[in-house]
């Protein structure tokens, strides 16, 4: 009997300790960069900072109002970042045009790090009107990492661009 008892509570005590405590939803925001629900990219990321602020990108095909800013994107590859505050507010947005954003993440300074890839050219807008144009690679998928400060300047950029390979017939002999 003791043996069943110190069971029971041995199994009580582990379901206490792994359950989880529901939590309240503090915000929930929506819009929408996207003109149909079948142009939807799977290539939506986020992360959130020390601060406890939400970062978002992924791909917009059309323009739209963040922050009270009119974004615009100038191609149809255009992709956006976004900054949420920790209650909500829409604090500022970005535009990589000619990118495909597929990485974000921040480092404890609130340095907001993307990464991605590009073919022909991409430009990255920055808060303080300082963007960035960077020349690519026709042939071949080129790699971007970009690091923007908290307040949406973008600080660097650095990229990854292969040779385009000669696919000559020599190369068979």
């Amino acid at each position: 009997m003791r043996k069943n008892l110190l069971f029971v509570l041995g199994l009580v005590v582990t379901m206490a300790a792994f359950s989880q405590i529901p939590t309240e939803t503090i915000w929930s925001k929506s819009f929408t960069p996207i003109t149909a629900k079948d142009t939807m990219p799977d290539n939506q990321v986020m992360t959130v900072d020390m601060q406890g602020s939400a970062i978002v990108a992924g791909k917009m095909t059309k323009n739209f109002t963040f922050a009270n800013k009119e974004i615009t994107a100038l191609t149809s590859k255009a992709n956006y970042i976004a900054k949420y505050s920790a209650s909500g507010q829409e604090l500022w947005a970005v535009v990589a045009d000619g990118a495909n954003i597929t990485s974000i993440t921040t480092d404890a300074n609130g340095n907001i790090y993307i990464a991605g890839n590009f073919t022909e050219a991409y430009s990255l807008s920055s808060t303080d009107g300082n963007d960035k144009e960077q020349e690519g690679n026709d042939y071949v998928s080129s790699a971007l990492i970009a690091k923007y400060n908290a307040n949406g300047v973008l600080l660097k950029i650095e990229t990854i661009i292969p040779t385009r390979y000669n696919y000559s017939d020599d190369y068979w002999d």
